[in-house]
């Protein structure tokens, strides 16, 4: 799908983004693998005076970054793990540059929310919630938004005949992620369970 054709499906909505004050969120995959398209994307976007959130894992080049910073209107940032190890054994990458991307789009004033997904057994531990909330206490963001685990996506990989490797897995309870939220507050951080 070219650029064109997604002017097409968004110019079809504008009706509700011009009632409701939303616009387009571009996700993937990571869109910043993309580069080239997504910069022509969101300046097409920003012409037609549509609001634009990346929802990204931040790694990437950070001069695409720095790039995008002036167009777009949200970053939903995405932190997996904050021990760099650990982060590489879950996502196949080390975090050092996702975390150094964050740091450097909070300075340029950009408008973050950090969206933590939290995973029982695989990132729920204490010193990574503790490393999390030290990291971001001091900086200028939106807020933190704890995405809790869910099975939806169990379906997908049924679909296509894979196993779903989390199956294993029971969301946290409501109760626990209310005690999270409320923990982080403490530490001085704006938080958010998102359900």
């Amino acid at each position: 799908m070219g650029v064109e054709q997604i002017l097409e499906e968004v110019e079809r909505e504008r009706p509700f983004y011009e009632t409701s004050g939303g616009g387009v969120t571009i996700s993937g995959g990571e869109p910043l693998m993309q580069g080239d398209f997504l910069i022509e994307l969101i300046k097409s976007l920003k012409e037609k005076n549509i609001n634009v959130a990346l929802d990204t894992s931040g790694y990437g080049p950070w001069s695409l970054l720095k790039e995008l910073a002036n167009q777009v209107d949200w970053f939903l940032y995405d932190i997996k793990h904050m021990d760099s190890i650990k982060h590489k054994d879950l996502t196949g990458q080390d975090n050092k540059l996702i975390l150094e991307n964050l740091k450097n789009l909070i300075k340029l004033n950009s408008n973050v929310v950090i969206r933590f997904p939290l995973i029982p057994g695989y990132n729920d531990e204490p010193l990574n919630l503790v490393s999390l909330g030290e990291f971001i206490k001091n900086k200028s963001f939106l807020r933190l938004e704890i995405l809790p685990y869910h099975r939806l996506g169990a379906s997908k990989y049924k679909l296509f005949g894979l196993i779903f490797p989390l199956s294993h897995l029971s969301p946290p309870s409501r109760e626990r992620m209310q005690e999270l939220e409320r923990w982080f507050r403490r530490m001085g951080v704006a938080c958010k369970v998102v359900w």
